[in-house]
């Protein structure tokens, strides 16, 4: 039985079984291209550092000290915050940290990309340069 019969006999014709193979082919295809882009690696998805600054409200202090942007020093509150990039870190090298564990230390432990080290936590109601 050849296969052509068998697409007569299951009443398939070859446009539909082929315009099914390229939806079955095309969608994980998709799906794998958007792992890939939305990879944190790539970069594109980290926000521009002026423009997220301006909008989420943070002002320096002028003198360039740390302090508050409003209200009393209890309004200050390290647990609400949010992840900011800042192409200033990392501050240290982890190599050079005995105070971090063995387990701790992504890059020693064969961690390929360095991007973690760029972001911080940012409090929301605390002004820190």
């Amino acid at each position: 039985m050849s296969k052509l019969d068998l697409f007569k006999k299951l009443k398939l014709n070859t446009v539909e079984l082929s315009l099914s193979m390229v939806w079955f082919l095309f969608l994980p295809l998709c799906l794998l291209c958007s792992l890939f882009y939305f990879d944190y690696g790539g970069g594109h998805l980290r926000p521009d550092d002026v423009m997220l600054l301006w909008l989420s409200g943070y002002t320096a202090a002028p003198n360039g000290q740390v302090g508050m942007v409003e209200g009393s020093p209890d309004e200050c509150d390290y647990s609400d915050g949010k992840w900011v990039w800042d192409d200033t870190y990392p501050l240290y090298d982890s190599k050079d940290c005995s105070f971090v564990g063995g387990g701790f230390s992504c890059a020693e432990n064969g961690r390929p990309d360095q991007n973690y080290t760029k972001w911080r936590w940012q409090p929301n109601k605390c002004d820190f340069p």
